[in-house]
This record gives structure tokens, C-alpha cells and sequence, in this order.
């Protein structure tokens, strides 16, 4: 039932009544400077490098087991506030941080944004890093509870048939959720949240020294290979461990000297010696930038992708 005349007043029949439970419609649209919205291919104009889309799908954790304690701790009222305040974060909080005016994140489209999940598209970078601001006021609003949060983000072109894409985003999702909730499925890796900031500030970085010629984009490529041929367990042992030093060998013939007289490249330089270092540990390693390597290569080869790429 409802009263869309008088939404605020809602349907008679409930008024006053705890079952009556106010909805917020998450319907972020951005428009062009013409005032009419924005195509999908207008929006992946928007993004850096490949024009991508990104589509995210997220959703709060074990939320049924969140209600059911409601429900037993503060009865039907505290249940009826419980879902008002999750409802408000996805459907009115949400939105109102993409709609406020020179908002960085006008440019994402609500597809649904409600209850305790949501679906939005817009510029791939944009979207990475709207989801990890998400997460932060998720983890503000509603800490004092344990909840968390859960994220598959899907990077298409924007011809792609939008059911698929959305298909997709929810198979990383779930793959999110089966590492253990509380993390992100995108770039080919599923991590925890607390490295999420780390992995598109290196990422932005890599992307920064192709960007101002310090590194080839060609040698991203071979970065990437030989971390996932690392990787590889299905790979004997021996050819996992001779990735290491075909990586050396890269390193050494290829990059920046050490010593180079300009800045950029001797910092260039030092990340890929700290790879070197740091390859043979790359299923264990602390460090965001090794055990994160793909990820980081991924978003620094999207970002820096031209039209004349192949």
C-alpha cells in the first residue's frame, strides 16, 4: 500500500501503525550541460584512460541474521528502525551524495538503490572509487552494529548489453562474499577493504609514470604476465620460481637506473626493485603492493589505454 500523493502522510489504513515503513528511491540521473541525461557511452566518455563503465553491485552482509537480532533485542519497533536506517543509508544518503551540487560522483546512474543494496553505473574509475567512499560511510553509520559491506564491481564497454554486465557484477559479488564478506571483487582480485585505497593510489601512480614517460605501458603487460604466471598453482614449481627471474632480468635490462638523474624514473625504478625483492613472496607478502600486483597493473593499463592501443 502507499499514498503517493501524500508520501510523507503514507497510507491510512497504517497510519501510526510500526508496519508502516517509509521507503527511500535512489533516482540519481546526470545530465548533460543540455539538461537531457547522459548516454552510457556518454558517461564512459567520462572515464580515464579505456572508456569503460563500471557496474557496481553491493550489499550489506548477513543482514537476515542483523534483523533477526533486532527483532528479538528491541521488538517490532526497533526492527521497524533498524530497516529505516539501513533503507536511509542505500535509498537517501547515497543519493544525496551523487545528487549535491559539484558532487565527484554526479556522473554515476542509480539503477536501484534501496533496502540494503545497490546497483549503479558510471565512469569505471569513478565508480572504484565511489564504492570505497561508500564503504567508509557504511562503516560510520553503522559500525556500532558489525556490519559490513560487500562489493562486485564489473568494467565493461558501454555497447555491452547492460543485463550481462549487471550478471557479471553480481557473480563478483559473490565472490566477494565467498572470500569471506566484507571485501571487493574487481580487477581479476578480491581483497579487504582495508587495502582498497592503497590499490588505486598505486594504481593512479603507475599510472603517473606511464603517463609522464618514466615507464613503457609495454612493460605493465610483461609485469602482468609474469605475476600471474607466478601465481599459477596449477604451474609447476620451477616455472613459478623462474618468473622471478625473468622478472629481474626485466628489471635490470629494461628500467630506469637506479641512480637516473631525474626523480620520477628513480622512484619507478625503486617499486620495481621492491617487486624483485618481494616476487617469490607474493602469496604472503604484507605488502599491498605485491600481494595486490595484478590489480594495481590492471587499473594502470586501463587508465593509460588510448585509442590507438591495440
Amino acid at each position: 500500500m502507499a499514498n503517493l500523493e501524500q508520501p510523507e502522510a503514507g497510507p491510512g489504513a497504517l497510519a501510526g501503525s510500526v508496519f508502516f515503513i517509509k521507503r527511500h528511491l535512489a533516482a540519481h540521473v546526470p545530465y548533460g550541460p543540455d539538461g537531457q541525461p547522459l548516454s552510457f557511452a556518454e558517461l564512459a566518455e567520462l572515464s580515464t584512460g579505456d572508456k569503460l563503465l563500471g557496474v557496481i553491485k553491493a550489499d550489506g552482509d548477513r543482514m537476515g541474521c542483523h534483523f533477526s537480532r533486532l527483532l528479538q533485542e528491541s521488538g517490532w519497533d526497533g526492527l521497524s528502525q533498524g530497516a529505516q536506517a539501513i533503507d536511509g543509508f542505500f535509498g537517501g544518503l547515497l543519493n544525496r551524495e551523487m545528487a549535491r551540487p559539484r558532487s565527484p560522483w554526479n556522473s554515476l546512474y542509480t539503477v536501484f538503490s534501496g533496502g540494503d543494496d545497490l546497483l549503479l553505473v558510471g565512469p569505471w574509475d569513478i565508480g572504484l572509487d565511489f564504492v570505497g567512499h561508500v564503504r567508509e560511510l557504511f562503516v560510520r553509520e553503522f559500525s556500532p552494529h558489525d556490519l559490513t559491506l560487500s562489493a562486485g564491481i564489473a568494467l565493461i564497454k558501454p555497447t555491452w548489453p547492460i543485463r550481462a554486465a549487471v550478471e557479471q557484477a553480481e557473480e563478483l559479488l559473490e565472490q566477494a562474499k565467498d572470500a569471506g564478506r566484507d571485501r571487493i571483487a574487481a580487477l581479476g582480485q578480491v581483497w579487504q577493504w582495508d587495502s582498497h585505497a592503497a590499490i588505486l593510489q598505486a594504481g593512479r601512480r603507475v599510472t603517473s609514470w606511464v603517463n609522464d614517460g618514466a615507464i613503457r605501458r609495454s612493460w605493465l603487460h610483461t609485469l602482468l604476465e609474469l605475476t600471474e604466471l607466478r601465481l599459477d598453482i596449477d604451474k609447476p614449481t620451477h616455472e613459478c620460481l623462474r618468473a622471478t627471474s625473468r622478472l629481474a632480468y626485466h628489471v635490470a635490462r629494461n628500467w630506469p637506473a637506479a641512480h637516473d638523474r631525474d626523480e620520477t624514473r628513480r622512484a619507478a625504478r625503486s617499486w620495481a626493485d621492491d617487486l624483485v625483492k618481494q616476487f617469490d613472496q607474493i602469496n604472503t607478502g604484507a605488502d599491498t603492493d605485491i600481494r595486490l600486483l595484478p590489480a594495481t597493473l590492471r587499473y594502470a593499463l586501463i587508465a593509460t589505454r588510448r585509442d590507438l592501443d591495440e
